[in-house]
């Protein structure tokens, strides 16, 4: 664990048994030796020697200490420093030199400084990223200090005893030259403890080795990055993004403050201005991140069997599923069983409860045959009207994992003729050939798993409601020879009659009356009986809502 900061006193009797090789980048030689108290204070609080019988013991208290000095002076604060904590982040970074890296501070944002940050954050720690983790500030203020700011850095700001963010108006009255309140607001992750922080003193006026208290968000901070070396020591694989995650997922909401979801970073979980995700629980984080992941199937056919990467020492575990109608499992032995036929998403939840509370691990499977959604250039459709000569991205999706996809242009009507170009291809391609005039075309698709096949149907239509109307002229019977009587979507809503010489509509034919009336239909043809019309030039609308109005000149003789 790197500490970022003026340097660690090297000699501290309950710090040098968990001291590494330190880093001067002001360009000294202090091997990163602390010139002020600030960062040795900082390095007791997240890695001060335990089980020694000395002084006090900070939260990792087998972590390896990197002292890394940045700063020579404590006000006046330039680029210039800006400078030399790229440059430390950098050294960090290409020797492969930490884990974690702790800025209790704030300082001036820099374009390069930035960069190196992101690309630690990226990169580092042979591409799991470096976890940072850096101070809110001091000053009560709505706006947290840089790099606490950045998204990539775990952003830490002080609670109190009551349970409160420390402030003036807290039950502490905190209200300092050195410490106006925590800083807080859009970007705060997490909270801990920041009053009365007991820590580690460098030697000067007072004798060396002293122990003092401290207060601030600076000391809040190291107690994270400590949490954090606690979470990789159980389970080093984890990338930063994992570690952020698990601390933010396991802290504990304090206080009367509402936490809301989606008001934060991470949209899964629910966040306050004033505290973050919460208060910091080690415990609680080094318990999940000991557990790993839920082990089994992400495909259900039958049943399976879930299992955790370890179960720490102590805790007790129980399993429970979101959808006991298809899948029900075991609470002690995490074996599942699907129920019946039925088919769907199921959240797993491993549920351990340990001495600091309780802590959950949820995977999501499916069970059963795949679900299927078919989409046309983009948009959910099932029944679409398409135009000769175009050519249509045709696209299936499902849920269930490992599924496969089949399209096959089984049936139709009419002259319509398509090609698909990719039918074994969840993406795939249709081409409706130019010289199709009319009619409908049916294309199955079908999505299999393991489990078994699922299918829908996309159906294409030229809009042209009728292959012909005939006899014209006519004098007793009309026939209305549809593209296709037996696909609704394909018919009009309603047939209406105009005579050219009144103008008005004489005769309306909802479609629905046309289709229960079986006695005057042959195939798609539906007979009209116009032996009452009056003779002369009569107008047929075929209207159907969203589509333009199909417009047949007739005699009637």
């Amino acid at each position: 664990m790197a500490i970022l900061d003026s340097g660690v006193d090297l000699d501290h009797e309950d710090l040098t048994d968990n001291m590494g090789a330190g880093y001067d980048a002001t360009g000294g030689s202090s091997n990163g030796d602390d010139w002020y108290f600030h960062g040795t204070a900082v390095a007791g609080v997240a890695a001060a020697r335990g089980d020694n019988s000395k002084g006090v013991r900070g939260v990792a208290y087998y972590s390896t200490i990197i002292p890394v000095r940045f700063y020579n002076s404590a006000s006046g604060w330039s680029t210039t420093e800006s400078g030399y904590l790229q440059s430390a982040i950098q050294w960090i970074r290409t020797g492969n030199r930490a884990d974690i890296i702790n800025m209790s501070f704030t300082i001036t944002q820099t374009t390069s400084l930035n960069s190196e940050i992101n690309t630690a954050a990226s990169s580092g720690r042979g591409g799991k990223g470096i976890v940072m983790v850096a101070s809110s500030g001091n000053n009560n203020s709505t706006s947290i200090g840089y790099p606490s700011s950045n998204s990539n850095v775990i952003s830490v700001g002080a609670s109190n005893q009551f349970r409160q963010r420390v402030s003036p108006t807290s039950s502490d009255g905190t209200s300092d030259s050195d410490f106006l309140g925590s800083n807080y607001g859009s970007g705060l992750d997490i909270v801990a403890p920041g009053l009365n922080i007991r820590s580690t003193n460098i030697a000067g006026t007072i004798p060396a080795n002293f122990y003092l208290y401290y207060k601030g968000t600076s000391y809040s901070a190291p107690q994270v990055s400590g949490a954090a070396a606690l979470v990789l020591s159980v389970n080093s694989n984890l990338t930063r993004e994992q570690v952020k995650n698990i601390l933010e997922s396991t802290a504990d909401k304090i206080g009367t403050y509402t936490y809301s979801s989606g008001a934060g970073e991470n949209p899964s979980l629910t966040w306050n201005s004033e505290m973050g995700y919460g208060r910091l629980n080690a415990c609680r984080a080094v318990t999940i991140a000991k557990a790993g992941k839920i082990n089994g199937s992400d495909l259900v056919c039958s049943n399976s069997t879930f299992t955790l990467d370890a179960i720490p020492a102590g805790a007790t575990i129980s399993w429970s599923s979101s959808n006991t109608g298809i899948l029900t499992i075991n609470s002690s032995t995490g074996v599942a069983t699907r129920v019946g036929s039925g088919s769907g998403s199921v959240t797993i939840t491993s549920t351990l409860n340990a001495s600091c509370g309780s802590v959950q691990l949820t995977k999501v499977v499916w069970v059963g045959n795949p679900d299927l959604t078919k989409r046309i250039n983009g948009t959910i459709a099932g029944t679409t009207p398409v135009n000769p000569g175009n050519l249509y991205n045709l696209t299936a999706e499902s849920q269930s994992p490992s599924t496969s996809f089949n399209y096959n242009n089984y049936t139709g009507s009419g002259d319509m003729v398509i090609d698909i170009y990719y039918p074994n291809s969840a993406n795939t391609q249709m081409y409706v050939y130019g010289t199709s005039t009319n009619g409908s075309r049916h294309v199955r698709v079908t999505a299999t798993n393991s489990c078994g096949s699922y299918y829908q149907d996309f159906v294409f239509y030229i809009p042209s409601f009728f292959k012909s109307v005939y006899p014209n002229p006519a004098k007793d019977y009309l026939t209305l020879d549809f593209n296709d009587l037996t696909e609704k979507a394909t018919l009009p809503d309603a047939i209406e009659l105009y005579n050219e010489a009144s103008m008005k509509k004489e005769l309306v034919l909802n479609i629905d009356d046309v289709l229960k009336d079986t006695k005057n239909q042959q195939g798609n043809k539906y007979i009209l009986d116009i032996k009452d019309l009056k003779r002369g030039v009569w107008y047929l609308h075929a209207v159907k809502k969203g589509y333009k109005t199909e417009v047949i000149r007739l005699l009637f003789e």
